[in-house]
């Protein structure tokens, strides 16, 4: 057991050590390689995690720790090592008494006077390591029951809860796509209310569990599309493989921040394979999809080996980002990135961690034989999730609100806010929620007196909550903090009317709050946040007064597309400088169509001097052929290669022709080996203008 557990050690050091370098190349080569690239490099991690070789180079691998216990050390010239001469001795019987196997005295006496420890005192001596081992293997077999025992659960809710579709639209999309992408084996889809977005489960009969809704037969191609690759690639046994990996490494921290990398990037090369057939428009609308998935407040848990079309609001914006600066690998960046596989691969098969002699037994030079041979579910079910620990302020505001009206008519105020499963509008459904302060629900503007309906029930597991309608005077009143069914109808007053829930400490299941009679039309607006209602707010108030740059990105999310695009064009036309993130940012959210007209104004107006090669390089995507050219010729900044090979895909043969003149124009050399990698995108016309241009000026070659 003890040198299982060093060599599983010294695999997990290995691994990690392979990962971290990973990790700190990974900024550069998510920028050069494709996605499907960096998604598969991680294979060796996965590789180093389970092949315990030590390749004898003479670099690149140590040993840290010697697993040689001594049970006695040397005492003078003649003493030897406890741990070899007890085991010399275990064989022999000693006995005071006659009989067989007796030792004579005088060969005790010519025996070296060696201290001999009992077998409880030999085991006492071999306890770190034996114990070490145990304690490995029973964290291995926990982590992994608990790991099958949640996902056997999530699978088995959602199959029960599933229906399998009879949508002829969504059968005959499914017969299209996989015959498409020659996926042998049609899996089945089921439509249900547990999920909010596509999730893909099953290893030998994958399922595709699809929410239950109305649904833009386009735009649900893509997403089908999506899932479907991840089918096709096996990414399901990828992710398996490392999840099991993770239960054999569980006391290694760095192992689970590779597995996040590892889904992000398993996304993110899906992606990559969906915008390969697309045109402009459906990347764009692929682009939208995101953004209304992470509206939905998804509740997934990350620990669940499956995949699913957006797992955490997290990646939203370098998923966009993505779609933004998608284009097709050119040669040279194909053969760098094999290269640096090569590379990768060399120092993997080398670099290994011992941390003991032969903790890695696997020697490629054959010497040895190794012949015997996720996090935690983290938040995996609602009594997990519930019982991680939340450090509690009882002296802050956000404790106090719960019995302070004028701190709960005020606006939200919350410490501790955390939801698993969470479904909003005005039918929540929450399986699992902690809450230490305020929250708004439901904040609805009437005209005049009118009545909704209220129905709320939860299991309260520990500390306090309530809702309560604050009136538009300011008055609280308490509708229910017992959570054992309460219904009421509730006459809203003419202003604006707040439903909060609040709580002290609130660790919660099985929440369900449905508001009945707000979509009426009977009342003027309504938000189920108030993220929304100050989106809505700033939106109207952008139109009307000046607003910073700072108030506007804080609520892009929940703003109208058109207001930002005005508020865009009021940050250009005040000369505000905006950084890369800013600017894509706002283009993401707004109209675009509109963004881009206002941008190539005040380019044209001489107000985008911020406006840098590589900052037009991410908004190319989203600007028609007129908008591109006039942002390159009006840009004050000198163009680069780099930005120049960027923007061929984007640019027609006018835009092509013009950008390369203006390059050469600002006293930019362009090498053969440059103009045989833009080489592609240009036709004869614009190679012979290039080239007659180049003659009158040879020291650009």
């Amino acid at each position: 057991m003890k040198q299982l557990f060093l060599c599983v050690l010294s695999l997990s050091l290995s691994g990690a050590l392979t990962g971290i370098l990973l990790l700190l190349i990974h900024p550069i080569t998510k920028k050069y390689f494709s996605k499907k690239w960096n998604y598969y490099i991680w294979l060796l991690v996965i590789a180093r995690l389970l092949i315990p070789v030590q390749l004898e180079t003479g670099f690149g691998s140590g040993v840290f720790w010697s697993s040689r216990t001594e049970a006695v050390k040397e005492q003078g010239s003649g003493a030897q090592a406890l741990s070899d001469t007890a085991d010399n001795m275990g064989t022999q019987q000693i006995h005071t008494g006659s009989g067989e196997g007796k030792i004579k005295d005088d060969q005790m006496d010519d025996a070296p006077q060696i201290p001999v420890l009992s077998k409880d005192a030999k085991n006492a001596v071999m306890n770190p390591g034996a114990i070490a081992g145990m304690v490995w293997m029973l964290g291995a077999l926990l982590a992994l029951s608990i790991k099958i025992g949640n996902y056997r659960r999530f699978s088995m809710n959602l199959k029960k809860s599933g229906e399998v579709t009879t949508d002829w639209r969504i059968n005959a999309l499914l017969k299209e796509l996989t015959a498409g992408l020659s996926v042998k084996r049609r899996p089945e889809i089921l439509e249900s209310e547990e999920v909010s977005v596509p999730i893909t489960m099953g290893l030998l009969k994958p399922v595709i569990v699809i929410p239950k809704e109305e649904r833009n037969m386009a735009d649900f191609k893509m997403v089908l599309h999506h899932e479907l690759i991840h089918i096709k690639r096996k990414d399901l046994w990828y992710k398996w493989l490392y999840q099991t990996l993770l239960c054999m490494h569980w006391f290694n921290p760095v192992l689970y921040l590779i597995g996040r990398k590892l889904n992000e990037d398993c996304e993110f090369s899906c992606d990559e394979a969906v915008l390969a057939d697309l045109t402009q428009e459906g990347k764009r609308a692929y682009g939208n999809m995101l953004i209304n998935a992470a509206e939905k407040n998804i509740g997934f848990c990350s620990s669940i080996p499956s995949a699913t079309f957006l797992e955490r609001k997290e990646d939203l914006k370098a998923r966009l980002t993505g779609i933004l600066q998608y284009k097709k690998q050119t040669g040279l960046k194909i053969l760098l990135s094999v290269c640096v596989s090569a590379g990768m691969i060399c120092l993997t098969a080398c670099g290994s961690v011992q941390v003991a002699p032969d903790a890695l037994p696997f020697h490629i030079s054959g010497e040895s034989i190794f012949d015997s041979f996720v996090s935690f579910a983290d938040g995996a079910d609602v009594d997990t999730f519930l019982a991680q620990t939340a450090t509690v302020n009882k002296k802050g505001e956000a404790w106090q609100a719960y019995d302070n009206d004028e701190l709960l008519a005020g606006e939200d105020l919350s410490d501790g806010e955390r939801y698993y499963s969470y479904k909003g509008g005005s039918k929540i459904e929450c399986k699992g929620m902690y809450l230490n302060g305020t929250n708004s629900n439901l904040i609805v503007y009437a005209d005049k007196s009118a009545e909704i309906r209220i129905d709320i029930s939860f299991d309260l597991q520990a500390g306090k909550l309530k809702l309560v309608y604050i009136a538009p005077d300011g008055t609280v009143e308490l509708l229910d903090d017992t959570g054992n069914g309460f219904r009421q109808n509730v006459t809203l007053a003419e202003g604006r009317n707040v439903f909060k829930l609040a709580g002290q400490g609130a660790k919660v299941k099985e929440l369900k709050l449905t508001y009945t009679g707000v979509e009426s039309g009977k009342f003027r607006k309504f938000y189920y946040s108030e993220e929304d209602e100050q989106g809505d707010i700033l939106s109207e108030k952008v139109i009307l007064e000046e607003v910073s740059k700072e108030e506007v990105l804080e609520h892009l999310y929940y703003m109208k597309e058109e207001s930002i695009s005005v508020a865009l064009a009021k940050f250009l036309a005040r000369g505000e400088k905006l950084s890369s993130d800013e600017l894509v940012d706002l283009f993401i959210y707004s109209d675009v169509g509109l963004s881009a007209k206002y941008i190539t104004e005040a380019a044209q107006k001489g107000k985008t001097e911020f406006l840098t090669p590589e900052m037009l390089s991410e908004l190319m995507p989203y600007l028609n052929d007129d908008a591109r050219i006039e942002l390159i010729m009006a840009m004050d900044q000198k163009l680069t290669f780099e930005a120049i090979d960027d923007w061929m895909p984007y640019l027609n043969d006018d835009g092509r022709e013009k950008c390369l003149i203006k390059y050469l124009e600002e006293g930019n050399t362009l090498t053969y080996s440059q103009f045989d990698e833009i080489s592609p995108y240009l036709n004869n016309d614009i190679i012979n203008k290039i080239d007659d241009y180049l003659k009158e000026m040879p020291y650009h070659w």
